[in-house]
């Protein structure tokens, strides 16, 4: 990935944590402190994209440059100064068929237990049936809009300073962030990561929504 000067997301929205125990310090653009919270102030959910499946690495074979990939996002919701802010705590990206889409899920869930809010489409619903009664997974719609659309409430928040992701994290960050900044919106472009982005930040943001998706994260002892 590089930086586009036609991306819709730019580099100097995003703004960084860092953690200490359950001890979370929100930075402003410049890295001073803004803010330190607790994570049990927090709501935690999930949004999944379960692109990635058989079909899409039929694609891969066939010489697609771009493959889809499954992604599951761990978000913490909080609101300060009256307006709502999402923090990254965890990305699970693969490309995997059925039964290891399903595994991702409850690893995930083992590791940070919350709601899934699922895009309906792929192997989603499948995914929700397989898991019912082990895992919470609601499906979400795409209302028929295209990536671009669905992007607008992320690129609103993020522009306003209000996606926070790790100060330092060498897995899944770099690559989130890569992708993030070279989205220029095109259909033949990697961007489940983005839509999943755009998933949490749509519901995150909707004030029918605030306090309905996540649940309250319970203090760590």
């Amino acid at each position: 990935w590089t930086v586009r000067a036609n991306g819709l997301i730019h580099s100097d929205w995003f703004r960084y944590y860092t953690i200490y125990g359950t001890a979370i310090t929100l930075l402003r653009a410049d890295k001073s402190k803004l803010v330190t919270i607790d994570e049990s102030r927090c709501r935690r959910f999930a949004t999944a994209d379960t692109a990635g499946t058989t079909e899409d690495l039929a694609k891969e074979r066939k010489g697609s440059r771009n493959p889809s990939w499954s992604v599951i996002a761990v978000w913490n919701s909080f609101k300060l100064d009256g307006r709502q802010i999402l923090i990254l705590r965890d990305v699970w990206r693969k490309r995997v068929g059925f039964t290891d889409l399903c595994r991702g899920f409850e690893e995930i869930n083992r590791l940070w237990p919350c709601t899934f809010y699922a895009e309906n489409a792929h192997f989603a619903p499948a995914v929700a049936d397989a898991l019912k009664g082990k895992i919470k997974i609601q499906l979400v719609s795409t209302e028929g809009k295209k990536k671009v659309e669905r992007s607008a409430e992320l690129q609103n928040l993020m522009e306003a300073g209000g996606l926070f992701i790790p100060d330092k994290n060498d897995t899944w960050m770099p690559t989130y962030e890569a992708e993030l900044i070279s989205w220029t919106g095109a259909d033949e472009e990697t961007a489940d990561q983005v839509d999943v982005s755009s998933y949490a930040a749509k519901h995150c943001t909707n004030p029918q929504n605030v306090g309905a998706w996540g649940g309250v994260i319970p203090v760590r002892r």
